[in-house]
């Protein structure tokens, strides 16, 4: 439960982020790279994971502005709260679209992999979501489905 809400933590702040933003008339590409801290659980074991990690988005728009993608990689060192150490890396694309100039529909699937270097279990998850926003602002629809595999 609580990978699910950081998850659509992180959702819900990109989409911000892309709908508080105007269509651009032609089309855009933005792109960067940064550190930044990222946490996670491993359910395998009960080891919260944290460290700093490589962030590198994309972002680009369509020539029409009714559809912007996100493209989200994160590559790093984790170290858990017992003592594991794990290499990490999640490709997260994001798809928004606004087909009828009021309603934003965004859709995210999360592929997550953190792979210990000693006898700790191997985590993935993977997880797709898709909102829907009215003209007001309002949640109107979202789906959630994910799963999560030790190894």
């Amino acid at each position: 439960m609580k990978l699910k809400r950081m998850m659509f933590g992180l959702l819900v702040s990109l989409l911000t982020l892309a709908l508080g933003h105007g269509a651009p008339a032609r089309a855009a590409v933005t792109e960067g790279t940064t550190t930044v801290l990222f946490q996670t659980f491993n359910t395998c074991n009960g080891e919260f994971l944290s460290g700093l990690v490589t962030l590198h988005v994309v972002m680009s728009t369509s020539t029409d502005g009714d559809h912007q993608i996100f493209m989200m990689e994160y590559h790093g060192t984790l170290t858990g709260d017992q003592g594991n150490t794990y290499h990490f890396s999640a490709h997260i694309p994001i798809g928004t679209t606004n087909t009828n100039g009021s309603q934003d529909e965004s859709t995210a699937d999360f592929d997550i992999t953190a792979a210990s270097d000693g006898s700790a279990p191997n985590i993935r998850f993977h997880m797709t979501t898709h909102v829907t926003f009215n003209a007001n602002g309002d949640l109107t629809a979202q789906v959630f489905a994910g799963n999560a595999a030790c190894s």
